[in-house]
């Protein structure tokens, strides 16, 4: 809610700590101040259903929180763990279902393999019905790349 409300321009992390500063023993202050001490506001905000859906399971199943579509290189990415250097993407039908997305994706995943990223792609169908397999493919992945320090330039 928090990051939907930054996105609109309605209110801003500068603008939650300034009310918390204004009311520090009011109810809710101590929810506020976790939330700002625990969240980088904007960091969430995803751009569909499908996005929510493997950000929701991500939280289900503890699995580190990634950001959420970055800038990386020329491209914005749906999931991003950096320091594991892993990106994850939400491929639904409708935006890759086409032969010039399918052909454009590739061409993405080859630019971001050559600058030391690995890139992941889950479709509905593995969020949806598939979740044990997509945590604990994302999980490997994480330990794998972090505990080899990997990251091939």
């Amino acid at each position: 809610m928090v990051d939907e409300a930054e996105r609109l321009h309605v209110c801003s992390d500068r603008n939650l700590r300034a009310i918390f500063a204004a009311h520090p023993g009011q109810a809710g202050a101590g929810a506020l101040a976790r939330l700002l001490g625990e969240h980088a506001i904007g960091t969430t905000a995803t751009r569909n259903a499908f996005e929510e859906r493997f950000l929701g399971l991500c939280r289900k199943h503890d699995l580190p929180q990634p950001e959420v579509n970055v800038p990386l290189l020329d491209y914005i990415v749906d999931f991003l763990w950096r320091d594991a250097r892993l990106v994850v993407e939400a491929d639904g039908l409708a935006t890759h279902g086409t032969r010039r997305a399918f052909q454009e994706d590739r061409d993405r995943d080859g630019r971001l393999a050559v600058s030391g990223y690995l890139v992941v792609r889950f479709t509905w169908f593995d969020v949806t019905r598939r979740q044990a397999v997509v945590t604990d493919r994302v999980r490997r992945l994480l330990a794998a790349r972090r505990r080899t320090g990997r990251i091939d330039r």
